[in-house]
C-alpha cells in the first residue's frame, strides 16, 4: 500500500495569536494566544515529525528525511527542504513588515534563504482588510515616512474576503490585521523585518525593529502584482492554480460527490498537501479539515473522492521532472514470488519506486505469469516494468542462465514452451520431495503448494525456505550446503534444456537475450569466452556487467568481454526478498548502481502492455 507522509504541526505562541487553531481545526494549541500552526516545516525553528506508520519514516523529522531518503523528494537539490507551510490566527494586527530576497538572506542572515509567500483567505470578518504594499515613490521618501511615522500615508489597504490569495514578494510591506486567518505557502524562512509594531510592548518592553534592514529591502516604487488563476476539471475535481513563481506553485483542489474520482499524478514531484475544509479520501486514506501531508515524488497515481477543499503546493512544474527524478539507476534482474521471491510483483514495483529506480525489469524463472500485474503496478507507482524472464539451461554440467527483455508475454508458442518447462521443474520438484522426506524431512510437494501457492514456480529456493520456516533446519544455506545443493543427497539433476532451446524459446518471445551472472559460473577466462562465443552464433544481445556479487576487477573483465564480443551492457541485483534478504532492490550489498542509460542500449518499446 502506497503511504502519504503525514506531519504532525509546530505551534507558535504570539503577542498577536488567538484560539481558532482550537476552534476552527481542533488543534491541541498551547495556549489561547497561537498565532501558528507551522504545519508542514523543516526548518530549524519547527521541524515536523512525521507520521507514516508501517513504514521507514515514521516517527522522524522531516528535515532527516530531506537529509536522507531523497527519492521521497525527487531527488529536488538544496540543502533544506525548500518549502514551509502554515496557518496563521491572527486576533490582532501582525506587525507591519518586510522580507528580505535569497541574495540580502544569504549575505545578512547566515546563510538563511529569503522569503516569498503566498497568502490563501480561510476567514475574514466582513470588510476586512490587509496591508500588502505602500505608497512612497522612492526608498527616501518610504524613509521619510517611516521617520515621520505617516503610516495612514505610507500603507496599503486592500479589502480580503474567504479565497482571495495575495502574493507577498520579496521587498513587499505588508500586514495580515487582526480578525484573519489565513494559510501560507513560503519558502523555508523565518526572517522578517519589522517596520512598525504599533508600539505594543512584550514582556514590559517594545519588541526590536529593523528599519535599517527594511530600508535595504524595500520596492520602490510599489508595483501591485495581479494574481492570474486558471480553473480546469478533472472527474470530480475542480482545480484552481493558484501560484506559478520561480519557488513555488500552488492549487486549490475542491472536490464534490457524484462524479468518478479525480485521478491525478504525481509526475516525479512531491506534494504538501492541506485540507482546509470537508473531509473524503486519498486512495485508501481518509483524510479530513486540518490533516496535512506530503504525497512522495515516487507515489505515482492518486485518487481524490469525497467533499473537500485542498491547498496543494510543490516545486515548480518541471516538464523533465520524471526524467530527472527517474533517471538515476535501473535493476533489470528482480524476481518475485511467481517464482522463487517472496514479495508479489505489486510489492516488488512499490519497493522499486521507494527506491527511486526508473525501471525494473521482472525476471521470473520460467514463468510470465507475474508481468500483467507488474505493468499495472508500474503505471500506479511511476516505475517502469520490462517484461521479462529467466531461462535456466544445462551446459557442460552446470547451469547458464539466459534472461530475456521485452519478451510478448502473449507469444503462443513461447507460453507452450513455458509450459514444457513447468512440467519437467514438477516432476523434479515431486522427486526431489520424495528424496528429503525419505532423508527424514517432514515434506512433500503439496506442503509447498499449500505454502507458497499453486501459482509459485517451485524451485530449490522454495524447499530450503520451507525447511528453514519449519524450524527443520538452522539457515536458507545449511539446505544447499548439505541437502539440495548439487552433489548432494537429496539434489536431482534437472532434464536439460540446452543453450540452445533456451535461445530458441527466448527468440519465439522476440526477447532480446543477455547471459546472466556469468562470473558465477567459475568457468575462467578461456571457458567463458567459449560459452559467450556460442551464444553470439545463437543470437545472444548482451551481457550481464553489473551484479551484486562481482568485484570491481570481475565487472571490469566483463564490460572489456562485452565489448570484445560487440555485445550490451546490462546489470541487475537478483533481487529475491526474504530469500536473498541481505540483496536490496537496486542496491545489492548496498553499493549496486546500474546507471538508468544501459536500458537504452536495449532499444526496447516504451509500451509492452
Amino acid at each position: 500500500m502506497k503511504r502519504l507522509l503525514f506531519t504532525k504541526p509546530v505551534f507558535k505562541e504570539t503577542i498577536w495569536g488567538g484560539d481558532r487553531l482550537k476552534t476552527e481545526f481542533s488543534y491541541p494549541i498551547p495556549g489561547d494566544k497561537t498565532g501558528e500552526c507551522w504545519a508542514i516545516s523543516a526548518h530549524p525553528a519547527g521541524d515536523c515529525t512525521v507520521c507514516a506508520p508501517g513504514t521507514p519514516y515514521d516517527g522522524r523529522m522531516l528535515s532527516e528525511l530531506w537529509n536522507h531518503e531523497p527519492q521521497l523528494f525527487g531527488f529536488a537539490k538544496g540543502d533544506r527542504f525548500p518549502l514551509l507551510v502554515k496557518i496563521i490566527d491572527a486576533a490582532d494586527d501582525l506587525s507591519i513588515q518586510v522580507h528580505p530576497d535569497d541574495a540580502y538572506a544569504k549575505e545578512h542572515e547566515n546563510g538563511s534563504l529569503g522569503k516569498t509567500e503566498c497568502w490563501y483567505i480561510l476567514a475574514c470578518e466582513p470588510g476586512a482588510k490587509i496591508i500588502v504594499g505602500h505608497n512612497a515613490s522612492s526608498k527616501e521618501e518610504a524613509r521619510a515616512m517611516i521617520e515621520e511615522k505617516r503610516w495612514d500615508d505610507f500603507i496599503r489597504e486592500v479589502p480580503i474576503r474567504p479565497g482571495d490569495l495575495f502574493m507577498i514578494e520579496p521587498g513587499t510591506i505588508h500586514a495580515i490585521k487582526g480578525g484573519t486567518m489565513l494559510l501560507e505557502t513560503q519558502q523555508s524562512s523565518d526572517i522578517t523585518y519589522r517596520v512598525y509594531d504599533y508600539d505594543r510592548l512584550s514582556n514590559g518592553k517594545p519588541r526590536e525593529l529593523h528599519i535599517e534592514k527594511s530600508l535595504d529591502v524595500i520596492r520602490a516604487p510599489f508595483i501591485p502584482q495581479t494574481v492570474e488563476s486558471s480553473v480546469t476539471t478533472v472527474g470530480n475535481c475542480e482545480i484552481t492554480k493558484l501560484v506559478n513563481c520561480r519557488y513555488f506553485q500552488a492549487e486549490r483542489y475542491v472536490t464534490k460527490n457524484g462524479a468518478e474520482p479525480a485521478v491525478l499524478n504525481t509526475d516525479g514531484r512531491f506534494i504538501n498537501m492541506s485540507v482546509i475544509d470537508g473531509q473524503g479520501m486519498l486512495d485508501d486514506n481518509t483524510i479530513r479539515k486540518g490533516d496535512h501531508f506530503i504525497l512522495p515524488a515516487n507515489y505515482g497515481s492518486f485518487k481524490l473522492k469525497g467533499e473537500m477543499t485542498i491547498i496543494a503546493s510543490h516545486l515548480p512544474y518541471d516538464p523533465d521532472a520524471k526524467k530527472k527524478y527517474y533517471g538515476k539507476s535501473i535493476d533489470l534482474h528482480v524476481h518475485s514470488y511467481e517464482s522463487d521471491g517472496t514479495l508479489s510483483p505489486t510489492q516488488v514495483v512499490q519497493k522499486a519506486a521507494e527506491a527511486g529506480l526508473h525501471a525494473i525489469a521482472l525476471t521470473d524463472h520460467d514463468t510470465v505469469s507475474g508481468i500483467a500485474e507488474a505493468l499495472e503496478a508500474g503505471r500506479q507507482y511511476g516505475v517502469r516494468v520490462i517484461p521479462g524472464i529467466e531461462i535456466s539451461a544445462a551446459r557442460n554440467g552446470g547451469d547458464v542462465h539466459i534472461l530475456g527483455y521485452g519478451v510478448d508475454w502473449h507469444a503462443t508458442e513461447f507460453l507452450k514452451e513455458l509450459d514444457k518447462i513447468r512440467l519437467i521443474r514438477l516432476e523434479r520438484n515431486v522427486k526431489m520431495a520424495k528424496l528429503l522426506e525419505n532423508h527424514g524431512f517432514s515434506i512433500t510437494y503439496e506442503d509447498l503448494i499449500e505454502k507458497f501457492g499453486d501459482r509459485s514456480t517451485i524451485t530449490r529456493a522454495h524447499f530450503a525456505r520451507y525447511l528453514y520456516d519449519t524450524k527443520q533446519i538452522g539457515s536458507i544455506a545449511e539446505a544447499f550446503d548439505k541437502y539440495i545443493g548439487q552433489g548432494c543427497p537429496c539434489y536431482l539433476p534437472k532434464e536439460e534444456i540446452t543453450i540452445e532451446r533456451a535461445m530458441a524459446i527466448l527468440r519465439m518471445a522476440g526477447a532480446r537475450s543477455v547471459l546472466a551472472h556469468p562470473m558465477l559460473y567459475e568457468l575462467g577466462n578461456e571457458g567463458l569466452e567459449e560459452l559467450v562465443d556460442r551464444l553470439v552464433e545463437l543470437g545472444l544481445y548482451g551481457i550481464e556487467a553489473v551484479y551484486t556479487t562481482y568485484s570491481q576487477d570481475e565487472e571490469n573483465y566483463v564490460k572489456k568481454l562485452a565489448k570484445r564480443k560487440g555485445l550490451v551492457l546490462t546489470g541487475g541485483s537478483d533481487f529475491h526478498g526474504d530469500n536473498k534478504p541481505k540483496i536490496a532492490i537496486g542496491k545489492g550489498y548496498g553499493g549496486l548502481y546500474v546507471p538508468a542509460n544501459l536500458l537504452n542500449n536495449l532499444n526496447l518499446l516504451e509500451d509492452q502492455t
